[in-house]
């Protein structure tokens, strides 16, 4: 049985709502978040439950920076 799983997600950036409404629902069906890349969402095998979810979001983040900036650290 497979533990990890890759998934196309078709989300805006700014649908905060239906992200965490869409990892709320995959949790219940026992499956958590484990990486965002940019082919796609790996998630990983848990027991279903029920959790809780949040977005937030660092406008100054690149995705040319090699490495987090001190202002992601700190955040």
């Amino acid at each position: 049985m497979n533990r990890t799983r890759n998934r196309l997600e078709l989300f805006s950036i700014h649908d905060h709502v239906g992200i965490t409404s869409h990892l709320e629902k995959q949790a219940r069906k026992g499956w958590l978040l484990e990486k965002v890349g940019n082919w796609g969402w790996q998630y990983r095998k848990i027991e279903p439950q029920s959790l809780r979810f949040f977005v937030t979001y660092f406008p100054p983040a690149s995705m040319f920076d090699p490495y987090p900036s001190e202002g992601e650290s700190t955040f």
